[in-house]
C-alpha cells in the first residue's frame, strides 16, 4: 500500500491551511475556509486527471488483479469515476460562493445541494465498475 495523491494532496492542503493560521492576517471565516478546502481538494482531483493519473486508480488497483488493472476499459472507468468526484467538488465550490454572494442561497439549501453532489458522486462511484462489467 503506497501513498495516494488524494491523501499526499490533502496533508499538503491541510498543512498549508494549518500554517496560514500562523499569520495575523489569516483569518478567513468558516465559509472561507470551506471554500479553501473544496477548491483545494477540487485542485488535486482534477491535477491527478490532467497528470494521467486519477486518484480513483489509485484505490482501485488495490482491489483487482493486475491483469485486470491493465485493461483498458478499466483505466476508462478510473478516469470517469474521477471525473465524477471532479464534477461533485465544482458543485460543491459553487455552493460554497453561493452562500458567500447570494443572500438567498442558504446554509441549508447549500447544505442539501452539497450533500446531493457528494451523494451523486459516491452513487456514481458505485454503480459504474458493475455496469462496465456488464
Amino acid at each position: 500500500m503506497s501513498p495516494k495523491t488524494l491523501e499526499v494532496g490533502s496533508l499538503i492542503l491541510f498543512g498549508v491551511l494549518a500554517f496560514a493560521t500562523r499569520f495575523a492576517g489569516f483569518s478567513p471565516s468558516l465559509l472561507s475556509v470551506r471554500l479553501l478546502v473544496d477548491a483545494g481538494l477540487l485542485a488535486i482531483v482534477l491535477g491527478s486527471i490532467f497528470a494521467g493519473r486519477p486518484f480513483t486508480l489509485q484505490y482501485a488497483m488495490e482491489k483487482v488483479s493486475p491483469d485486470v488493472a491493465a485493461r483498458p476499459a478499466f483505466r476508462r472507468t478510473a478516469e470517469r469515476i474521477a471525473w465524477a468526484w471532479a464534477g461533485a467538488f465544482v458543485v460543491i465550490v459553487l455552493a460554497d460562493l453561493a452562500m458567500m454572494y447570494v443572500p438567498a442561497f442558504t446554509a441549508t439549501v447549500g447544505t442539501v445541494v452539497i450533500l446531493a453532489a457528494l451523494g451523486a458522486a459516491a452513487w456514481f462511484t458505485a454503480w459504474l465498475p458493475k455496469a462496465a462489467r456488464r
